[in-house]
C-alpha cells in the first residue's frame, strides 16, 4: 500500500544497500541487517570519519555529573541482582568523582576508537515513514516531488534553503565515499544529517524493529516535568566524543575500563547507531545560557506544534569548542518519523585505562 501523496516508484531506498545478503535479526525478524564489507570504501569512509570526530573535538565528562552520579547510585542500590559484583564494584569506583567521596576518581574522557563492524539495517516499514517525512519537508521547501536519497549540491537558482548553513559540525568531511556528497551532511534542503545516538546493546533491536519513541525521554521532575538540556524528545549528537563517554562496557557497564574479550584478546566491544536524521528547519537554543533554561527541559512533544520548526539544536556560547558549558552540538526531534537507525556501529576503545582495580565491596 503506497503511502498517502507518494506514488509507487518515489519511495527509494540507498543506492548502497546491498540487494542480497540480508539476514533476520536471531531476537527480532521485524528488521534484517547486513554487513559492510571491512575491505569497502563506505567501510573505511566510517571509520575514518569517526575518528577524524573524536580528533577534532575531544569530550570529557563534567566532574560529578549528575546523570552519571545518578545512574551509578542506582546501581549500587539495585535489590533485583540484575548487575553482577563487577558491575557494583565499577559504580562504587565512579562515585568517588564526587568531592564528599574524595574525588579521586577522574570522569571519563574520549579517545581514539577502532572500528570492528558495520551492519546496515533495513526495515520496510521505517524506512518507508521516513521518506515520507522527508517529502513532506522537500514539498514544503518547494522543491521536486520525487524524495531522492542523493542529493547534489543545488544551485543558486534552484528553490529551497540550506537551514543547516548556520550549524558549526564537530567535523566535516566532503565525498568521504562515493554515494555521498558530505558527512555529516546529506541533504541541505531537508537538513538530513547522518548523526550518532548511544544507547545499549539490548535498547539497539529495540529500536532497529519498532523506531525511535520521543515519548520515552526520561522525566527527572517531581513537582515540574525535568526532561534532558532540550526538552522531551529523542536526542542525537554529531561529536562521536560526547557519546564515547556516555557508552558503558557491556561487562561492567564503565565507559573507561580494561575489560577484554575472553575470545579475542582485545577490548570487548561498544555497540552505537548512526542514524539519518532529518532536522528540516532548526530552532536554536542555547539552554546554558537562556534565561528560560528550566522552562526548556519542560517542553513536551507539543512544543514545536504550530511553529516554523521541525527539530532543536542546543549550542554552547557562540558554538565555540573551547568552553566547558556545552562543548557539543545536541539536536533533538519530537516526531519519531524524522530519524532511521541506519548503522550499528561495533567499535573499540584503542587505549585500555587500567585505572580501576577490583576489589570487595
Amino acid at each position: 500500500m503506497p503511502l498517502p501523496h507518494i506514488q509507487d516508484g518515489d519511495i527509494v531506498v540507498p543506492s548502497y544497500w546491498p540487494s542480497r545478503g540480508w539476514a533476520p535479526w536471531p531476537e527480532n525478524p521485524a528488521f534484517q541487517v547486513a554487513e559492510l564489507p571491512r575491505g569497502s570504501q563506505m567501510f573505511q569512509a566510517l571509520e575514518r570519519y569517526i575518528n577524524g570526530n573524536i580528533q577534532a573535538r575531544s569530550f570529557r565528562a563534567k566532574k560529578a555529573e549528575r546523570t552519571r552520579m545518578q545512574r551509578a547510585e542506582a546501581i549500587l542500590n539495585d535489590t533485583t541482582g540484575r548487575y553482577s559484583s563487577l558491575w557494583r564494584q565499577r559504580a562504587a569506583y565512579r562515585l568517588k568523582e564526587k568531592p564528599d567521596l574524595g574525588g579521586t576518581t577522574p570522569p571519563p574522557e574520549s579517545g581514539p576508537v577502532d572500528v570492528s563492524k558495520i551492519l546496515i539495517i533495513q526495515n520496510e516499514a521505517l524506512w518507508e515513514k521516513y521518506e515520507h517525512k522527508r517529502y513532506q519537508l522537500r514539498s514544503r521547501a518547494g522543491t521536486s516531488l520525487r524524495s531522492m536519497v542523493v542529493e547534489p549540491e543545488p544551485t543558486r537558482s534552484q528553490p529551497g534553503y540550506n537551514t543547516l548553513a548556520p550549524v558549526q559540525w564537530t567535523y566535516s568531511v566532503e565525498h568521504p565515499c562515493p554515494g555521498w556528497r558530505s558527512l555529516p551532511v546529506l541533504d541541505v534542503l531537508r537538513g538530513e544529517v547522518l548523526m550518532f545516538h548511544g544507547t545499549s546493546k539490548d535498547v539497539i533491536p529495540l529500536i532497529a524493529a519498532g523506531g525511535f519513541d520521543p515519548n520515552r525521554c526520561q522525566n527527572r521532575g517531581t513537582v515540574t516535568p525535568d526532561y534532558g538540556l532540550l526538552g522531551k524528545g529523542a536526542y542525537f549528537t554529531d561529536s562521536f566524543s560526547k557519546l564515547m563517554v556516555y557508552t558503558g562496557c557491556n561487562k561492567c557497564g564503565e565507559a573507561e575500563c580494561d575489560c577484554v574479550s575472553v575470545k579475542q584478546g582485545l577490548p570487548t566491544n561498544r555497540y552505537s547507531l548512526m542514524c539519518r536524521v532529518v532536522l528540516g528547519s532548526l530552532k536554536r537554543r542555547k539552554p546554558y545560557e537562556d534565561l528560560l533554561s528550566d522552562e526548556i527541559r519542560r517542553e513536551d512533544l507539543d512544543s514545536l506544534n504550530g511553529s516554523a520548526f521541525d527539530s532543536v539544536m542546543g549550542v554552547g556560547p557562540d558554538n565555540r569548542v573551547d568552553t566547558q558549558i556545552n562543548p557539543t552540538n545536541e539536536f533533538i526531534i519530537k516526531d519519531a518519523a524524522q530519524a532511521y537507525p541506519e548503522f550499528i556501529i561495533y567499535w573499540r576503545r584503542r587505549t585500555l585505562t587500567p585505572t580501576f582495580k577490583p576489589s570487595k565491596l
